[in-house]
């Protein structure tokens, strides 16, 4: 089954949401979906739904690249992380996420928007945008 089948119903989401640029090319076994959407909603209704279809993301076959077009920022937040050397800004809200950026103990992120199973969509100084574990967050 070719994995447009199998995420045809994120792409039709995609779609309704009217995201811009949106690109979506198979590689190497990985379905490659990227575009520029008008809401932080926008992004989670997709993170959503991907991970309905493929719970915490563990078949590691689709690579969704979305930004958000805002400048809308929720909160500033400190990164606490005492005990670690490092907290992830992950390409999204999960573990099985490939890391983008990492974080130290006192830094500073945007949080734009919040997700329902404790992650946050940040930007960081150099503009990165991603999910960081709210645990490691203080406001």
């Amino acid at each position: 089954m070719p994995l447009t089948a199998k995420y045809a119903a994120l792409i039709d989401l995609l779609n309704s949401l009217k995201v811009d640029q949106l690109e979506i090319h198979e590689e190497n076994d990985i379905l490659h979906i990227s575009g520029v959407t008008s809401s932080v909603d926008a992004k989670h209704k997709a993170w959503d739904l991907y991970n309905r279809i493929d719970p915490n993301y563990i078949s590691d076959d689709l690579a969704l690249e979305l930004t958000v077009q805002t400048d809308e920022v929720l909160k500033v937040a400190t990164v606490t992380a005492h005990d670690e050397p490092f907290i992830a800004v992950r390409r999204g809200p999960g573990v099985n996420q490939p890391v983008l950026a990492e974080l130290k103990d006192g830094d500073r992120i945007d949080i734009l928007g919040l997700t329902n199973q404790n992650w946050c969509l940040v930007k960081v100084a150099d503009k990165t945008e991603g999910y960081c574990y709210i645990d490691y967050l203080s406001v």
